[in-house]
């Protein structure tokens, strides 16, 4: 519990528009696209105008008779032998308008002049569309020969060149957290670094497995102690976490962007629905911020800050989260969660839980800090990172994090 005398006001005005202008803020504007010929291919350039650049590519460094235009929009590679090269077969479509790309076991349908391309299951757009003659730009590639086969796609536009390598095999740390809340356990595997290629697998009943195809984890220093009535045991080696669940529960996954984590929930099956009801469809979240989760510091023993009057830091904290989540429901039309509505005692791993089981896009702990000076005003700001920007960032967050 701190003990600490606060003499700053905390100021709600300055919190809210920033909230805002990171909720709301535009696009950045898209660079002007190249004039397009019929379907899709790319126009012959006006009178008096120069034609596009040509530029070369790399395979492990040795060069590639791909043809190559740099155009306005960016640049076009030739997929044909690049696919060659790489790996994979085209088949044409009986309708002339499309083609399908199979990599591995994984097919990618390519209509012509259309920036929409479908990858397996999912739907991707991309940065232009594909031509005629079958010229893609730069992220088809990063799309599905860096995300299926795991190659890099480095375009240096000052040398008109793509580099393309296979990725090499990574140690990639792994966090690993497990909390048991409203009757859920939330497993949460969180990776500091690009996310490894993975496979899930369930070897025997009750036995999830997250297997790395390539790279290698690097285990927590202090293995996982699990007290938990659905999981039994998490264990990570070199090539797998695996995950021992109790008796009779089940688990389901999804995945949480920035910072990229896999998350289990883990929770004893319901009722059997009735036999020929048609079961809900799951459809994809579109892109933006849709869910916050606000959580107010402190709360229960932990007073927080005491302030000159007396007054608690958990419950201005707490004050000021209901107003915010007022304010982002009306003004922005998003949902927003609390971690706690009430003066009881959080500790911080169920905090994050909340956040991820209520799959949240933006998560902002509401804290209001101690001074040694009145003269002391304004808001600060801290934002997720690996790494403290600076030695009193990192003497914050240690007496913050203190448990």
């Amino acid at each position: 519990m701190k003990d600490r005398r606060f003499w700053v006001p905390f100021s709600f005005a300055c919190l809210l528009p920033v909230l805002l202008a990171a909720v709301q803020a535009p696009s950045p504007a898209q660079a002007p696209q190249a004039p397009q010929g019929p379907l899709g291919s790319t126009a012959p350039p006006a009178a008096g105008q120069a034609a596009p650049a040509r530029g070369s590519v790399t395979l492990d460094g040795s060069p590639l008779a791909v043809p190559v235009t740099v155009a306005p929009a960016g640049p076009l590679f030739g997929l044909r032998p690049l696919a060659e090269s790489l790996g994979g077969e085209i088949t044409p479509d009986p309708s002339g308008e499309s083609v399908v790309l199979k990599i591995g076991d994984t097919e990618v349908v390519v209509g012509f002049g259309s920036a929409i391309v479908t990858v397996g299951d999912e739907i991707v757009s991309l940065s232009q569309p594909v031509t005629r003659d079958l010229q893609v730009p730069v992220d088809f590639l990063q799309k599905t020969y860096g995300t299926i086969l795991d190659y890099t796609f480095d375009w240096r536009p000052e040398l008109a060149r793509l580099t393309i390598a296979r990725r090499q095999a990574r140690d990639v740390p792994v966090l690993v957290d497990v909390v048991h809340l409203q009757g859920m356990t939330t497993v949460v595997l969180q990776f500091s670094e690009t996310p490894p290629r993975y496979d899930i697998a369930r070897p025997q009943p009750g036995t999830i497995e997250v297997r790395m195809l390539e790279d290698r984890l690097a285990a927590p220093v202090a293995p996982k102690v699990v007290q938990d009535p659905f999981v039994q045991e998490v264990t990570v080696t070199p090539q797998a976490v695996r995950i021992q669940l109790a008796a009779g529960a089940v688990a389901q996954s999804y995945i949480l962007e920035n910072p990229f984590r896999l998350v289990f929930d883990v929770h004893q099956p319901s009722e059997v629905p009735a036999q020929g009801a048609p079961a809900a469809p799951v459809r994809p979240r579109a892109a933006g911020v849709h869910m916050i989760v606000l959580d107010p510091g402190h709360g229960g023993t932990e007073t927080g800050a005491i302030g000159p009057s007396g007054v608690y830091e958990k419950d201005l904290t707490l004050t000021v989260a209901r107003e915010l989540e007022a304010r982002l429901e009306s003004r922005l039309g998003v949902q927003v969660a609390l971690t706690r509505n009430e003066d009881v005692t959080l500790p911080h791993d169920n905090r994050t839980a909340l956040a991820n089981q209520n799959k949240a896009d933006l998560f902002i702990s509401i804290h209001l800090n101690s001074s040694l000076g009145a003269g002391a005003h304004g808001a600060e700001t801290y934002f997720l990172s690996q790494q403290a920007t600076d030695s009193r960032a990192a003497s914050s967050a240690a007496s913050e994090n203190a448990d």
